[in-house]
């Protein structure tokens, strides 16, 4: 019967050649060590920097190149289409799609590469309109200084109505 042990060991005795056939068997026991991870733990004799320093990741370059390299190579993790979609021609990503990446969270969390994820590596800003733009912190605008006496007058014993507008 197949153990974490056992597949571990396995990808770490592996020397793949650049192909898609080794690209394939690679992601089948990278898959299957997830799997794994998810019901056993491996002992500290099998640290996860012995997989991260082997070339058994698959890398999917901007060109679309899939490249076995190491874990210590710079490259993210798809867990949102969107983000895929707009990052794929110039980032680096493991070449698993974004239901396989969900699968693997248990190898990813293991090996430290939770942080790899394209939602935590991408910082969103909304704008609104194509006026002039103020920083939400700006004294002026913040609301949250003018909260409490906000509060105080909406609930005043006269129900009043408050409208609040900010041009952008």
């Amino acid at each position: 019967m197949l153990n974490v042990r056992m597949v571990f060991d396995d990808l770490l005795g592996m020397t793949p050649q650049q192909n898609a056939q080794a690209v394939q068997d690679v992601k089948h026991r990278l898959e299957s060590l997830s799997s794994l991870l998810g019901t056993e733990s491996l002992s500290e004799e099998r640290p996860p920097g012995l997989l991260l320093d082997r070339p058994i990741w698959p890398v999917r370059q901007p060109g679309g190149r899939v490249l076995l390299q190491t874990g210590r190579v710079h490259f993210a993790v798809i867990d949102r289409k969107d983000l895929e979609e707009k990052f794929a021609s110039s980032v680096r990503m493991l070449d698993f799609t974004m239901r396989e990446a969900h699968d693997l969270k248990p190898l990813l969390e293991w090996a430290g590469l939770e942080d790899r994820f394209l939602s935590r590596m991408v910082k969103e800003t909304r704008i609104l309109g194509s006026g002039t733009k103020y920083a939400v912190s700006d004294p002026k605008y913040d609301i949250k200084n003018k909260a409490h006496g906000l509060l105080r007058y909406g609930t005043a014993s006269k129900p009043k109505r408050i409208v609040l507008t900010r041009t952008i």
